[in-house]
């Protein structure tokens, strides 16, 4: 099971928590590859609720994809 987002037009999406910072850190310092997956943005909106009676999630798109290069260029510098 997992929670489904709820969207509407006003939805706004932010880049990943700063905890997973912390994580990466000690999984390198463990000497540990690491592999972040994430769920694709298109899935992500697919997935959701979309709460407004017309339209589609996937107008939500331009915005989400704004996050995800965000949370990409960051995972990107923590190596």
């Amino acid at each position: 099971h997992y929670l489904r987002p709820e969207f509407d037009r006003s939805a706004t999406f932010t880049t990943i928590d700063r905890s997973l910072d912390a994580e990466i850190a000690e999984a390198k310092a463990f000497d540990r590859s690491l592999k972040v997956v994430l769920v694709g943005p298109v899935t992500f909106l697919a997935l959701g609720r979309w709460l407004e009676s017309e339209g589609s999630p996937l107008e939500l798109l331009p915005a989400l994809l704004d996050a995800y290069a965000a949370t990409l260029t960051r995972l990107k510098s923590l190596g």
